[in-house]
Order: C-alpha cells, then structure tokens, then sequence
C-alpha cells in the first residue's frame, strides 16, 4: 500500500492522470476497508471523466461506510457533473449534516443555487463559509462576486473592506475592488485599482486590461480604452472577445478603418456569430459604403432576427442607397419586433419625405 501511495503522489506531482488513476485503482483494491483511499480513487475516477464509474463507486462507498460524510460528498459531486442537480442538493446536504465542515459542499450548494439563479442562498451559503473558515479569502471573494451579480455592488464593497489585513493587498483583491469601483460608477477608482493588480502580478492579466478598458470607455477617453484591449489581446491572444471589443473602440474612438479589419478577420474566423457581421455592417455603414453594409447586416440578421438596432440601420442603409420598397419591408419586420424602435426609424427616415410630399 505504501508504494502505491507514493506512485499516486508522483503520479500526480508529474501530471500524468492516467498513471495516477492506476496508482489509485491498485491501491483500492488491495485497500478496500479504508474509506479514505476509496474516496480518493473516486475522486481520480471524476478527474479523469469516468462519470458513470465514478458515480457507481460513490454509491457503493456510501453503502459501505454509511457515517463518512466524504462518500456522500463524492456522489453530490458526481451527480452535479451528470447534472443531476436535485440530487446532487440532497447529497450535499447529507454531507453536510454528516459533517458540518465539509467545505466542498457548500461550494457546490452555492454553485448550484447560482446556476438557477439564487442569489439569496448563494449569498447565505458564502456567508456561512466565511464564517467557518474567516481566514481564507476564497468564500469572501465568491461573496463579493455573487453581490455583483445579485446587482448590490455596495455589500460587494463592504465585503472588500473587511477582509483580513493579509488579504487586502493582494493582487486578487485589487482585481475585484476594480470591478467593484467600476460597478458603483467610479471609473477613475476602477482603473487605479486594476493598476494596482496588475503591479502585484495578477493571474490572467488580461481581466483587468479589460475592466481598465471599459471604465476609459465610460470616460469615453479612447485612446487610453484603445491602448488597454490591446494590452489585454497581448496577454490573451486567445481570446476572441478581447478582439472584439478592441474592434468596438477603435470603432467609436474614430479609426473605424482598423475597426473593420479586425471584424471582417473576426467574420472570417466564426462565420456563426451573428454579432461578427453586426460589427462588420455597422462598421461599413459608418464609413459610408452602403451598398458593402446591407449584405453584412443581412447575414447578422440571418443569423439572429432578434436585433432591433440592426433592423434601424439596415432600414437606413437601404433608404440611402434609393431602396424605399426593400427599406420599408425591414421597418415591417422591426415593428413586429420592437414597436417603439420602429417609431424612431420612421421618424428618422421616412417622416420627413411624408412631410414633403404633404407640402406638394
């Protein structure tokens, strides 16, 4: 048993899974009394994707060792990963009355009451992590994040502020009191707050690029908003939103030529995306090529009829290129859509020509 449990360490300290799920199953086998290695090899069953066996596993660990709340913390687990999710809150919650310190699940409590939008429970659920552990910093962060999105930034900030010494200067918390400063509207807080993540080597730079890069488009101070998603698609090149939103700024921060570039190759890339072609055809329009903008529009609209501001400037493009009929035709399809949008649209394209042929 011994060795194995050394060739499950070294396995793991090598990053080799499938060695290390071995290490586990042998040691199981010749260790089948000790719940511990049980939960372990169910918990290497899991990693390496094996749901279903990792399930059965954690079942008949439960009916073995009917007291160890770890068994029953594996079956939640895995019924989450089936998306089980009823299930998998009653087995959390035997953990927890198992073992009230199960920490594990009262993340997966939190995790699911934040899948079907509960932030009431979600809340209570960090609230009580927090208090069982008041030194680690992680359930007050989930805390802070799940006050964003409940939409109370000022409990979000109040969280930020008593947090223990140790853990106020750390580049994660200057990460989220950007996002948080940025929630309460004070872009200028924000941006210095993001600086100040990024000195203390923040893990995924690009974030705070962005958030810096949105509260200088707030400022509209686009230059700097420019400069910063072009430091966030240095960091993550990968990541196609980045490129995206640097295409937005450059396109209202007046280099609409850059702008398009970046949005045809981003079109090239995920023909799919109807918010591609949106960019593209607003782009073009702004530029005033008409005629290049309809076609573009058209696709976005394809794709996703459910755009109202593309419906606008598709009824404006085809007026200005002398298409009343084809015009008209999309400002039907707008008003079944979004009746008040269809309004501004006559009002901006067609009302005035009634008033002139009223006049004759």
């Amino acid at each position: 048993a011994d060795a194995w449990r050394f060739a499950v360490g070294a396995a793991r300290g090598l990053k080799q899974g499938a060695q290390e799920l071995e290490a586990w199953r042998a040691l199981w086998r010749i260790s089948p009394d000790r719940p511990d290695v049980g939960y372990g090899f169910g918990r290497a069953l899991a990693t390496a994707g094996l749901r279903s066996e990792a399930l059965e596993h954690a079942q008949a660990l439960v009916a073995a060792h009917r007291e160890y709340a770890p068994a029953r913390l594996l079956v939640a687990q895995a019924r989450h990963a089936a998306g089980q999710y009823r299930e998998a809150e009653a087995s959390y919650r035997e953990a927890i009355d198992l073992d009230p310190w199960q920490m594990p699940a009262y993340w997966g409590l939190a995790d699911l009451a934040r899948l079907r939008g509960d932030h009431a429970s979600s809340i209570s659920l960090y609230t009580r992590l927090a208090s069982l552990y008041p030194e680690a910093p992680g359930p007050r962060y989930a805390l802070v994040q799940v006050y964003l999105t409940a939409n109370k930034p000022e409990r979000a900030y109040g969280v930020l502020e008593r947090l223990p010494e140790k853990d106020k200067d750390t580049a994660t918390t200057w990460y989220l009191r950007g996002v948080v400063e940025a929630r309460l509207g004070r872009p200028e807080a924000a941006i210095t707050a993001f600086r100040e993540s990024l000195a203390r080597d923040l893990q995924g730079p690009d974030r705070a690029w962005v958030g810096m890069g949105l509260a200088y488009y707030e400022m509209k101070r686009f230059p700097e908003a420019i400069a910063a998603f072009d430091a966030a698609h240095r960091a993550n090149p990968g990541e196609p939103n980045w490129d995206y939103q640097l295409g937005v700024m450059r396109k209202d921060g007046g280099r609409p030529e850059e702008a398009l570039a970046g949005f045809q190759a981003l079109a090239a890339q995920t023909p799919d995306e109807a918010r591609n072609w949106r960019q593209v055809g607003f782009t073009l329009s702004m530029l005033n090529r008409q005629a290049e903008a309809v076609p573009a529009l058209e696709r976005s609209l394809q794709i996703d009829p459910a755009q109202a501001k593309v419906w606008a400037v598709l009824i404006e493009a085809r007026r200005l290129l002398g298409r009343r009929a084809a015009a008209l035709d999309a400002y039907e399809k707008l008003r079944a859509l979004d009746g008040q949008a269809a309004e501004e649209a006559w009002r901006a394209n067609f009302a005035a020509m009634e008033e002139k042929g009223a006049a004759r």
